[in-house]
């Protein structure tokens, strides 16, 4: 049902696209100083521009399990990225709980930093969400340049909260940035984990391009 959507709203995005060419073909300039109807959108031809609605599909990773993309697909497109990033955080931290508390298991005393741990990383990983569906509209016209712009605005927004901003808050004197080789270490990491990520999204955007 969901390729069956999906495949709909490519054909759907074709026909807008073809419908687009041939307006552009038979529009005519306005004359010098020439008012155009104030009912419809201007371009600089005095044509309307077709306003061409997000795809259902947007910001639902297509190799998410069935169950989850019905999930995401119930939320706003700009809160998807939000619950994406806290629920993949969330269990990143989950699963590494074992590792950085070997005992955490076999007591209750670790459980108030364990949930603590994860919460912080949920919103450290809702604070990168966010961040990408504030810029990615803007920064997704512009190509490949803007999707590692992309990668590297998330990851900052995302690593200043979990290492900067949550320990301020909390007082945590074992995780932070204090001294400028900490901050520059940040810098480095954002750059090259954000153009990591931004590798990821050029290539879902060059995958979506060729589906149309």
């Amino acid at each position: 049902m969901i390729e069956d959507t999906r495949q709909q709203l490519r054909e759907a995005r074709l026909r807008l696209k073809e419908s687009r060419e041939a307006l552009a073909e038979g529009a005519l300039p306005l004359e010098p100083g020439a008012a155009a109807p104030l009912d419809r959108l201007e371009n600089f031809w005095g044509t309307r521009e077709p306003v061409e609605e997000p795809p259902a599909e947007r910001y639902v990773p297509p190799s998410a399990p069935d169950w989850l993309q019905r999930t995401l697909a119930r939320l706003p497109p700009r809160a998807r990225p939000v619950a994406v990033g806290a629920a993949a955080m969330a269990a990143f931290a989950i699963s590494r709980i074992p590792v950085m508390v070997p005992n955490g298991l076999r007591g209750t005393a670790v459980l108030p930093g364990a949930a603590g741990m994860i919460l912080a990383a949920a919103a450290s990983g809702a604070a990168g969400g966010l961040a990408f569906s504030l810029v990615r509209p803007k920064l997704e016209p512009r190509g490949a340049i803007g999707d590692i712009l992309t990668g590297i605005v998330s990851v900052t927004t995302f690593l200043v909260i979990f290492l900067v901003v949550l320990p301020l808050v909390f007082g945590d004197p074992v995780v932070g940035v204090s001294t400028s080789e900490d901050v520059v270490v940040l810098v480095v990491c954002s750059v090259l984990l954000g153009s990591l990520v931004g590798s990821f999204f050029n290539a879902a955007r060059k995958r979506d391009a060729d589906g149309l």
